[in-house]
């Protein structure tokens, strides 16, 4: 999975934004905000990118179990996948 490229992450007043461009806002039902974390993973879709490896980065970085994080992930690509903004 990856960024869909019609998606950019802003940086407003301190708030990270998740905004689309082109073909994608004209079907926008609002903006995606994310937390740090949701920036990191955002910034780890740059690429081609595997659920497992997401997963690992979430448990290294966050002193986090992988139950936990494997919910929060699920949770915040279901997000991703709703606004359109990964391609799998």
């Amino acid at each position: 999975m990856k960024q869909n490229p019609e998606f950019i992450l802003y940086d407003v007043a301190g708030n990270h934004v998740l905004m689309p461009i082109g073909h994608s806002a004209v079907s926008l039902d609002g903006i995606v905000n994310l937390n740090d974390m949701g920036a990191a993973l955002w910034e780890k879709l740059s690429g081609e990118t595997s659920y497992s490896d997401l997963l690992q980065y979430v448990v290294s970085r966050y002193e986090v179990g992988e139950e936990t994080a494997d919910a929060d992930l699920k949770a915040f690509l279901d997000v991703l996948r709703k606004a359109g903004a990964i391609i799998e």
